[in-house]
């Protein structure tokens, strides 16, 4: 498996990241919105190691033990979350808003798309003392152009140092 760190995922987690996301409206701290035209996070998957086009789960990455690269299927009704964001959540708290626009080009997808999927790499930068055991619970949520907010994808993590 990894040779730098095993990154695990809880089994009820690991199986929400698969069939999609876990609805938890106060995990990504913004509350979805219940309009048809919002956005809407299908399902979370990890880009594995060498065989980037194939999703298995949500791991950390082969030379870069806090590297998480995901890719994210969506869909969207109205077709306007390419000028768009993607929130990213740390504990709770917002630590990043990327623009999907430059997700969308890196999938050269139409900007009009409806559904699709991105790719999004995520680096955990630790602060202090890294804890056998440690849990990180990290949520994602998609604001399209109209500002409308897709259901929360949350994912807890947990590092096993064993495998450091």
């Amino acid at each position: 498996m990894m040779k730098d760190i095993l990154v695990k995922t809880l089994f009820s987690l690991f199986l929400c990241a698969i069939i999609g996301s876990c609805a938890e409206p106060d995990y990504c701290v913004i509350p979805a919105d219940s309009s048809p035209l919002a956005p809407h996070i299908e399902s979370v998957n990890q880009l594995a190691g060498e065989q980037k086009a194939e999703f298995e789960g949500l791991s950390s990455s082969g030379d870069d033990p806090w590297l998480v690269i995901m890719n994210l299927a969506f869909s969207d009704s109205n077709g306007d979350l390419a000028n768009g964001k993607l929130a990213i959540f740390l504990e709770k708290k917002e630590v990043n808003r990327l623009n999907m626009n430059e997700l969308f080009k890196e999938r050269a997808l139409d900007a009009g798309a409806t559904s699709g999927e991105v790719p999004i790499l995520l680096r955990i930068v630790p602060s202090g003392e890294i804890v056998d055991g440690a849990l990180m619970r990290v949520g994602l949520a998609l604001i399209d152009e109209a500002g409308l907010v897709s259901n929360c994808s949350s994912l807890n993590i947990i590092i096993n140092k064993e495998s450091m």
